[in-house]
């Protein structure tokens, strides 16, 4: 038994969020998920504290059960993961945290951005047990 993240990818444009299409992070690493909410591993310090979903959300229901899994429900904005990866460059070059392909990932949704600092891409995610 495992835990599984369960993430969609939103774009901001004219004053709402919308859903993405972007590839998300699917991977099992417990060491992914210490660094996007402190669950599961606890080596490097979260990006931030949960913060439960966005306040913007329109109706939180749709996000509730198997689409954002069953706890530890957060975001993140794309721009905030820049910060820490740039705050914590050895990250990079640490074996369990450049597994799978966490950093192209992140490429991918900064990509997104039309700012070009990735304020206006976010991931809201959780967790299943």
């Amino acid at each position: 038994m495992g835990t599984d993240i369960h993430m969609i990818v939103q774009t901001h444009h004219d004053g709402v969020w919308l859903d993405s299409s972007a590839r998300v992070i699917e991977d099992r690493s417990y060491v992914h998920f210490g660094i996007l909410a402190g669950v599961r591993d606890s080596r490097f310090p979260p990006v931030r504290p949960l913060r439960g979903l966005p306040p913007d959300v329109a109706e939180p229901e749709e996000y509730a059960g198997s689409r954002l899994g069953e706890h530890s429900r957060s975001w993140l904005l794309v721009s905030e993961l820049d910060e820490y990866f740039e705050a914590n460059p050895t990250l990079r070059e640490d074996p369990w945290v450049n597994s799978g392909e966490l950093f192209e990932i992140v490429a991918e949704w900064r990509a997104l951005s039309r700012t070009g600092d990735g304020s206006d891409v976010r991931i809201v995610f959780g967790f299943d047990s």
